[in-house]
């Protein structure tokens, strides 16, 4: 079966087949035919339209719960709003786009996790952490945030996502590798390039002509290219006078090597599942003071590309033309400090964000701007309600004790497991 489907939207009653999660729908042939188990990673090759000359593409991968729904054909899947949000998709804007689905693979541990796991997911978008929150091991969301999760200040949240073993090979190989300019490491490890490019051919629009002039890239294709830009990034590192006597900057050729891993991720064909990967950590949060600080970078950003535009707009009709983008100008790119996903994504409002540390988006194999799901530590909350309604029982308890006489002991005995049931029912109730 072709493992590339036409994205549908949800029907109500595709709903009412699960709770607190989000929903992939399919129908009994496909989820057979690929060996999908109770959860599904849906994945979409996002191409950012604000850079046409040096591409940036991104591969976006998230993960819901499977439904089944036999009104679909055997071509189609159905996915709820907050998922295609999360691939990048404009709600109005999904008709004809193709996504893959896989299996999502999960121990046996995280599936026990998952049953004593109650509460809401949220789906949230990555993004980098204020000054003040870095290496402190913890993460940033938005009270609002917290008040769905049914968490506190403070409290630990799961947070999910999922990764390929192409995901985390090509990323430590071109971010850890390749960009440090560790030409000894790479030899080590140049043949994950053959092993996962192998017989992928790479999009034309990968092959960008101001690059193929420079370095004796010129005629190359596919493997042969990946390694040529890989090399050419080896050799000059960011302080080397060849980039600016090129004209050229280092990150665009960055931009360039890492939208190759993109398509190579998507494009992939013997990626049969995707893992789960979860991390418990501490959730506070925003602090207004550096949310006020980032969006102020943001707008500052935005009225520069704003004049831009402007600059770009056409002599005789003064209409506003797509921006024609320049090396190392940023223009609502995926790579820039802080991105703006409204506008990366061309929503009017995306997903919430997370406030992520790079240890952690390492650890997760994540991007900027990728998805993660998030829940409440359960734990954490019986904590919480256990301080909350045991001290008042204990202090009952004590009050009863103390007005103990052997007429009202029988009651007592009677009242006290009584009170016990109606403490647990309560914290039940609060933390379903």
């Amino acid at each position: 079966m072709d493992n590339e489907f036409k994205v549908r939207r949800t029907r109500a009653d595709n709903r009412t087949k699960t709770s607190n999660d989000y929903v992939i729908a399919i129908n009994k042939n496909v989820k057979e035919q690929l060996h999908i188990g109770n959860y599904a990673a849906i994945r979409n090759l996002f191409m950012n339209g604000y850079y046409k000359e040096f591409p940036e593409w991104r591969t976006m991968v998230v993960f819901g719960k499977v439904v089944i729904d036999n009104r679909l054909n055997d071509n189609e899947v159905a996915v709820d709003q907050t998922l295609r949000n999360s691939l990048g998709m404009v709600s109005n804007l999904i008709n004809g786009k193709p996504v893959k689905i896989f299996n999502l693979e999960r121990s046996f541990g995280q599936k026990l996790r998952g049953v004593l796991r109650p509460g809401q997911f949220l789906c949230m978008r990555v993004n980098y952490p204020s000054h003040n929150d870095m290496e402190k091991g913890l993460c940033r969301v938005s009270s609002n945030a917290l008040k769905l999760l049914d968490s506190n200040d403070g409290n630990s949240i799961w947070i999910e996502c999922c990764v390929s073993g192409f995901r985390e090979d090509i990323k430590k190989l071109f971010n850890e590798v390749i960009y440090e300019n560790n030409a000894e490491e790479y030899h080590k490890n140049e043949h994950l390039i053959d092993s996962y490019f192998e017989g992928i051919e790479l999009d034309k629009r990968l092959y960008v002509d101001r690059l193929q002039k420079i370095g004796g890239l010129n005629g190359k294709k596919d493997i042969d290219y990946i390694k040529a830009v890989a090399g050419l990034l080896l050799a000059h590192p960011d302080y080397d006078d060849f980039w600016k006597d090129h004209g050229i900057g280092r990150k665009d050729v960055q931009r360039v090597l890492n939208s190759i891993a993109a398509y190579g991720e998507w494009m992939y064909g013997k990626e049969t599942s995707y893992r789960l990967k979860d991390q418990k950590l501490t959730a506070f949060a925003y602090d207004e003071h550096s949310e006020s600080m980032i969006r102020e970078y943001q707008d500052k950003r935005s009225r520069e590309r704003e004049k831009k535009d402007e600059e770009n707009s056409t002599p005789k009709t003064g209409k506003k033309i797509k921006p024609s983008v320049k090396p190392n100008e940023p223009f609502y790119s995926m790579e820039e400090l802080y991105p703006d996903s409204n506008r990366v994504f061309d929503m009017d409002i995306d997903l919430e964000t997370i406030r992520l540390d790079k240890y952690y988006r390492d650890l997760l194999s994540l991007n900027v701007l990728d998805t993660v799901k998030i829940k409440r530590r359960w734990l954490e909350s019986l904590r919480d309600d256990i301080i909350d309604y045991g001290l008042i029982f204990i202090l009952t308890v004590f009050a009863a004790v103390a007005a103990i006489n052997k007429d009202n002991i029988t009651v007592l005995m009677i009242a006290l497991p009584i009170s016990m049931i109606l403490t647990i029912l309560i914290m039940h109730f609060r933390n379903k």
